[in-house]
């Protein structure tokens, strides 16, 4: 990752100090700001909206996960075509739409990791920590701590550490699925691990499937711990059962490889 980002940086000062900026930010035409910023966004979201469109084709996941090692230095790369285009146009209405663009393109899989968790604040600022940490890892420096979130972890303790679950979402879903007492004897939990995944988008699809099932009220799945957690309501027609979620996982993908816990719903209270 580092060879590959300082070849980019490299490539662009070298056109820089040739003063052909216009060949890199320039689509033969001069009043055209460049789409290269888009196709580096691209990149540096590992292809997640075309692996959104493949999943919407039912279509199994592309492979674009290789490309992950290259987001830091391609959302750099990013940053940098951005910049250079804003000051080469100034702000101008097609400018704003590449730069809007860009920038949704790149936070697209940091978009779908927060919805597959459940999209609640725990969600963004764990994937806020998480990409912190991975840029930390990266390049071997420790960013000030003011630019951490003070995450508090969840004070529900389930048996899986490892899993993080907030109490504004599933929690409430149990109180409002609840009647005289605040634990409804139907309601199911299911811890569930599933190695393999390979990108947001996959995890994304995973879930929007687990919502469709019957019984299924609540689902949040966490993408760099490969696990996730379903809230089932058993009194519904044709429940869903253990295996039939292990089974449309695996329709997915037969690579997964899914384990299914269940667990005290008390937990969750």
């Amino acid at each position: 990752m580092y060879v590959c980002m300082y070849v980019l940086l490299k490539d662009l000062f070298y056109i820089m100090k040739r003063k052909s900026l216009k060949t890199l930010l320039l689509l033969k035409s001069k009043q055209l700001p460049s789409l290269f910023p888009i196709l580096s966004s691209l990149i540096a979201s590992s292809c997640c909206p075309i692996q959104l469109l493949l999943n919407s084709l039912s279509l199994s996941c592309a492979g674009f996960a290789i490309l992950n090692p290259l987001r830091l230095p391609f959302t750099l790369f990013t940053v940098i075509l951005l910049i250079s285009s804003l000051v080469k146009y100034g702000v101008t209405w097609k400018t704003s739409s590449i730069i809007t663009l860009s920038i949704l393109v790149t936070i697209s899989p940091y978009m779908l990791d927060v919805w597959s968790q459940g999209f609640h604040w725990n969600a963004i600022q764990s994937t806020w920590e998480y990409t912190l940490n991975q840029f930390e890892n990266s390049f071997n420096i420790h960013l000030p701590s003011y630019i951490h979130t003070q995450w508090n972890q969840p004070s529900i303790s389930l048996s899986h550490p490892s899993l993080t679950s907030d109490d504004t979402s599933l929690k409430n879903i149990m109180i409002k699925n609840s009647k005289d007492h605040p634990l409804h004897s139907s309601i199911k939990l299911y811890h569930i691990s599933i190695s393999k995944l390979k990108c947001e988008g996959c995890t994304a699809r995973i879930k929007q499937s687990l919502l469709k099932l019957p019984g299924v009220i609540s689902c949040q799945l966490y993408f760099h711990t490969q696990e996730g957690l379903i809230l089932v309501q058993q009194n519904v027609e044709n429940a869903v059962s253990p295996k039939e979620i292990e089974n449309v996982i695996k329709e997915i993908d037969w690579e997964y490889k899914v384990i299914i816990q269940e667990q005290d719903p008390k937990d969750l209270l």
